[in-house]
């Protein structure tokens, strides 16, 4: 779509549960590409199962993808941004990384880590003077996507990806620090800042969350 409109596209495929890959191909990426300015960290994989049910491997990929990864492409291309005194890391996250989610244990945890992880970089780099360089972090509502085939949002809608798209980009551009989408869905963290953990539960109870992954089907095993 990029070269049919008079740009210039590169494309580069990687294990990201391999760091030493990521590293490789990052290298390739600046010599064939050039600096990179923005790095969106946005893979993930969902396996949408009991915790007991999911696999100590299942489980591992779910961390190293969603969350692991996004150190090692930051540690590969935030060097070459800091040079420049200019750059933007943006990292997909998800309203699961504040909320925890029936049947999404690990899910939870990756997102978790990763909200941490841009708040905590984003300190460190204001601390150290980096002005130049933004980090973005996204919290969307589940996306509709061969990834969460079957889910069912009953507190929330369902984002078409080009919604989502535009709401990302509208806040990178505009340098927020953190995006929900919806918007309004940010007033799901005060609710949960002030309601005891039972009344929460109860408040989940009645907009039936706990079967968002009943009829859960996700990409098939050949897919993923």
């Amino acid at each position: 779509m990029i070269r049919s409109e008079g740009g210039t596209a590169h494309a580069y495929q990687v294990d990201l549960c391999n760091r030493e890959e990521i590293y490789e191909t990052a290298k390739r990426v600046e010599e064939e590409v050039g600096k990179v300015t923005i790095l969106v960290n946005n893979a993930g994989v969902m396996t949408g199962k009991r915790f007991l049910d999911c696999s100590d491997d299942a489980i591992r990929r779910t961390i190293n993808v969603n969350a692991i990864a996004h150190l090692w492409t930051t540690k590969a291309f935030l060097p070459g941004m800091l040079e420049r005194g200019q750059g933007h890391v943006v990292t997909i996250a998800s309203l699961a990384g504040f909320w925890g989610i029936n049947r999404l244990v690990d899910y939870c945890v990756s997102k978790f880590a990763v909200i941490g992880f841009d708040e905590a970089l984003r300190i460190e780099l204001k601390t150290d003077g980096h002005e130049g360089i933004k980090t973005t972090v996204v919290c969307p509502c589940f996306m509709d996507t061969r990834m969460t085939q079957g889910v069912k949002s009953p507190m929330l809608p369902i984002l078409k990806p080009e919604y989502a798209v535009d709401k990302i980009m509208s806040g990178v551009l505009a340098d927020q620090e953190m995006v929900f989408i919806p918007g309004y869905a940010s007033l799901f963290l005060l609710l949960k800042a002030i309601l005891p953990t039972h009344g929460l539960f109860k408040l989940l109870e009645i907009f039936g969350a706990g079967d968002t992954m009943k009829e859960f089907t996700g990409r098939t095993k050949k897919e993923l």
